[in-house]
């Protein structure tokens, strides 16, 4: 009998508070009209040149949600002032041959494994020369 007593006014509890969350939302909602119609009826976005604006999160029953929008803006890059766009620019590199930049192509692979190459983890290397008859001796 009790569980099911704690069971309903559980169950009230979060009814009053999801009514709550929304009043309060439609509140809100209701002051940002009426602040835009004190505006002339429109919002006006902020200025491009005031700089990067800060993002705004919200936190809703204890969920920390970023602004995902804002931090999109804010990762994209910005166009240069007069000169050439970062993805044009790399062009020369992306025509740039691979051992100039130091990446491993199969031509350099080939050349330093000699003819061991796809058949032993150990480079080819010449024999060691002879020893010379004329240095016994020493």
């Amino acid at each position: 009998m009790q569980a099911r007593v704690f069971r309903e006014t559980t169950n009230v509890k979060v009814m009053i508070m999801k009514r709550i969350a929304i009043l309060v939302i439609s509140l809100a909602t209701g002051l940002l009209a009426t602040s835009a119609q004190g505006q002339g009826g429109t919002v006006k976005p902020p200025a491009a040149d005031s700089g990067p604006q800060p993002c705004i999160d919200v936190t809703v029953n204890g969920y920390k949600t970023p602004s995902y929008d804002c931090l999109t803006q804010q990762m994209t890059p910005q166009p240069p002032a007069g000169g050439v766009s970062a993805s044009l620019a790399s062009g020369a590199v992306a025509n740039t041959p691979s051992n100039q930049l130091g990446l491993a192509n199969v031509a350099a692979f080939r050349n330093r494994m000699g003819n061991t190459a796809g058949t032993s983890v150990h480079p080819q290397r010449p024999a060691p020369p002879p020893a010379s008859p004329l240095m016994q001796g020493r």
